[in-house]
């Protein structure tokens, strides 16, 4: 039945116990409803929504949460009286037509093989593409059936607190995330201007992962180093702070041995950009000592090393470190930089982070400041590699 709504009204609402949402209509503006839920962890949402079926087509938006004093029933109202006005005149555009559309199962195949094209192409890597495959499954196996267009702010939040109970906090916000992707992409070939019913769903705050520095692992870590015969891979890895592949791709004429420079062509970078490294001595000398060519050379077609799987086990094994990755190295340098007294920011602009620098794009780092920052890094590496003589 339905009710004149008001902000207090909103407020005292109860849930029956039992249940974990209700929904009340507003008697003034046709289609106009605010859901009430509860999640599993005890916190209370509402959320306005637009919900009409005209002629034979449903129209179902997602207004906004209700924010008392920023948003409440009276610019819900306004936002339902503007919608009903354009169905009233015919004005389609936003709205959802059932007739012919996609599932979800389709709309994600769809998105999948322009993924797929990408790898390769846009450095997007097979693993990325698995985790995707990964994420979708969790949405597909309750959702896949569901027609796109049909797909509420209800069908998200109870897809994002199953997963959080079946997977946990970070499968479930991933999973959410790209059913917002597959979403989006649905709507733009579509030309339907709606709101993403994913959106208004809380994600889980989730822990930055860091990597902690014990200097007894890190003595260990490079004792190991030292003796190993690819004692120089590991070295230029831990200076330098570049992913495994950038490592491996080296080659003696993108070093400027004089200017102290090590510049990574766009086409090998993660980002898509040039990326120009400062270079300490010991990068300088190991460089040097390497010769012409590739810095790591290898037998197969590429004529550079590809695979570093066995040497890394290697190392490892000797630290008696079997938790650490060829990615901890770089971490290792960012945490090192973090002990040396180097900002997020300068350790970001150290190594190479597109994301952060799309942020910043217009933030000048001056040479001088990136290389003393790596002189800093360098100078406690000397101190580990001490230890661990």
């Amino acid at each position: 039945m339905a009710q004149h709504l008001t902000d207090k009204k909103i407020q005292d609402k109860k849930i029956p116990a039992g249940q974990t949402r209700v929904q009340i209509r507003d008697d003034e503006e046709p289609g106009l409803a605010v859901l009430i839920r509860i999640n599993k962890k005890g916190q209370r949402f509402e959320t306005f929504l637009f919900d009409r079926i005209h002629n034979g087509v449903r129209t179902y938006l997602q207004l906004g949460p209700f924010i008392k004093g920023s948003y409440g029933i009276a610019e819900a109202r306004a936002a339902a009286k503007a919608k009903n006005r354009a169905i009233d005149e015919n004005e389609t555009t936003g709205t959802l037509r059932d007739n012919g559309a996609s599932t979800l199962d389709e709309a994600w195949s769809t998105y999948r093989a322009r993924l797929t094209a990408r790898v390769g192409d846009d450095k997007l890597r097979p693993r990325t593409l698995e985790g995707y495959d990964t994420s979708a499954r969790h949405f597909l196996t309750s959702l896949g059936w569901l027609k796109v267009s049909r797909l509420t702010v209800n069908h998200c939040e109870d897809l994002h607190d199953a997963l959080t109970d079946e997977a946990g906090d970070r499968p479930a916000n991933a999973a959410l995330d790209l059913l917002s992707r597959v979403y989006r992409d649905w709507a733009a070939r579509n030309r339907c201007q709606v709101p993403d019913p994913t959106s208004v769903v809380r994600r889980h705050t989730i822990q930055e992962r860091k990597f902690k520095l014990i200097d007894d692992e890190v003595g260990r870590l490079f004792a190991a180093v030292e003796a190993d015969p690819l004692r120089d891979l590991w070295l230029l890895l831990i200076y330098t702070a570049v992913r495994r592949n950038n490592a491996l791709q080296a080659h003696r004429d993108q070093f400027d041995l004089e200017a102290k420079t090590w510049t990574i062509p766009k086409e090998e970078a993660k980002a898509g950009r040039e990326i120009v490294i400062q270079l300490v001595d010991e990068v300088v000398e190991i460089v040097r000592a390497r010769g012409e060519g590739y810095l790591f050379p290898g037998v197969g077609k590429t004529g550079h090393m590809v695979n570093v799987k066995k040497p890394w086990d290697r190392v490892r094994q000797a630290a008696g470190l079997p938790h650490y990755m060829v990615h901890t190295l770089r971490k290792l340098h960012a945490s090192i930089g973090g002990g040396a007294g180097l900002t997020d920011g300068q350790s970001s602009d150290l190594l190479g982070h597109g994301s952060l620098e799309s942020k910043t794009a217009y933030r000048f780092v001056p040479e001088q400041e990136v290389r003393e920052g790596q002189e800093k890094i360098a100078e406690r590496i000397r101190s580990f590699r001490k230890i661990g003589a």
